[in-house]
């Protein structure tokens, strides 16, 4: 069977607004975020744009780093790279709310396949929730 997970990886939604995103940032205790989103995705209309991330991230002490990642989450190996350097608790931000699509749900899938335990946290009608995958 499966040994124990390496670690523990989270995962945040493009829903997260500024205060839900500092919310969990201080719950789970979050060292480094990995901002996995598009350029497109994470710029001035963006729900947390690059620059605001950014400055919430300093706020809070957070490590905080852009990546460009493929757009079907297929390869891995810059996220594999940035993981391996950054500080426990991680969480990659991701463009989807959803957990079940795109890029997030790949990332998951790929992470759980490498024995990380990854968790979901979103937001359901302001409240944040959050989900194993």
């Amino acid at each position: 069977g499966k040994g124990p997970p390496v670690g523990e990886i989270l995962t945040l939604g493009h829903g997260l607004g500024e205060f839900q995103f500092a919310t969990a940032v201080e719950l789970r205790s979050i060292r480094t975020v990995l901002d996995c989103r598009m350029p497109r995705a994470s710029g001035a209309g963006a729900p947390l744009p690059r620059r605001l991330l950014g400055r919430l991230c300093a706020r809070a002490g957070v490590q905080h780093q852009q990546l460009e990642l493929p757009q079907d989450g297929g390869d891995i190996s810059t996220l594999r790279a940035a993981i391996a350097f950054a500080q426990q608790p991680i969480a990659l931000l991701c463009e989807e709310s959803d957990p079940r699509n795109g890029t997030r749900k790949a990332l998951g899938e790929a992470l759980a396949s490498l024995g990380w335990e990854v968790v979901h946290i979103s937001t359901s009608k302001g409240e944040i929730v959050e989900a194993r995958h």
